[in-house]
């Protein structure tokens, strides 16, 4: 795994970045629960990267050139 190619949220699960083949877009992560099961797979828009986890938000940041927003998703 790369930096930061693995994050733990707030609730325990991991989200892991996989490269899948063929796949376009934005970076796809599976996220694992407590037990060691996939409980989903997301795909974020392309450019993002996550940075962080609130109690029910997800941080990206998006570069767009020079500039660097920081982004907050609903989980």
């Amino acid at each position: 795994f790369g930096f930061g190619a693995v994050m733990a949220d707030e609730r325990g699960n991991v989200w892991v970045n996989v490269i899948l083949p063929g796949v376009s877009g934005g970076p796809v992560y599976d996220v694992i629960d407590t037990l060691g099961a996939r409980i989903d797979r997301v795909q974020l828009p392309e450019g993002r990267k996550i940075v962080g986890f609130g109690a029910h938000s997800l941080y990206a940041i998006a570069r767009m050139g020079n500039l660097v927003r920081l982004e907050r998703y609903s989980m």
